[in-house]
């Protein structure tokens, strides 16, 4: 059974002074939320069947796993968790940003091919936001506010921003049901703490 979560933002949701934002949470969609603390994502998914890295997310110009069917209740419970309740926590943070950092300055700044796409994609879409790299400007990088990055997430992390593909063995009917049982579910927890 695979699952494919497919979030409507990215480059062209960002501008100068916060390129490469949504790369960043390609990496904070895994690092814990409320129920599901920090590597609890990771650990669920494995002890399920699922292979993580490096196939399990990938920001591009996409959340992608494989697991068996009983985990699926699962997933729907760690989608939610993370959807409604990322955790912002400031070392998470500030680690993730120093593994970006150190990605851009692995795959782009000390790579000649790297440098060559870069210089390719600003030259090829002047007038675009896919002018910028995917992982983000150096300078953008070490700058991200958390305003910054709550706003980020805020306008494009949501169900009504994402697409879901689920294939196996599984009706429609059956994900439809489970996915209202979760949002109901979600809306009585947030009831709760109000």
């Amino acid at each position: 059974m695979a699952l494919y979560i497919f979030y409507r933002v990215g480059s062209r949701n960002e501008r100068p002074g916060i390129t490469g934002i949504s790369h960043f949470f390609e990496h904070m969609m895994f690092n814990g939320a409320k129920k599901y603390g920090p590597g609890e994502f990771d650990r669920s998914m494995e002890a399920n069947g699922a292979p993580t890295t490096p196939t399990r997310a990938r920001t591009s110009r996409c959340t992608r796993t494989g697991f068996p069917r009983s985990a699926l209740e699962l997933i729907f419970d760690l989608e939610a968790d993370r959807i409604q309740n990322l955790s912002f926590n400031p070392e998470i943070v500030e680690s993730e940003r120093g593994v970006i950092a150190s990605e851009r300055r692995n795959g782009v700044d000390a790579n000649n091919f790297g440098v060559l796409a870069e210089q390719l994609s600003a030259a090829a879409f002047t007038a675009h936001p896919y002018q910028w790299p995917v992982v983000g400007w150096m300078s953008d990088i070490e700058a991200w506010t958390l305003d910054d990055l709550k706003n980020h997430f805020k306008m494009g992390y949501s169900p009504s921003n994402a697409t879901m593909v689920v294939t196996g063995d599984v009706t429609f009917d059956e994900i439809v049901a489970m996915a209202r049982s979760t949002s109901s579910r979600s809306r009585r927890t947030r009831r709760l703490r109000r």
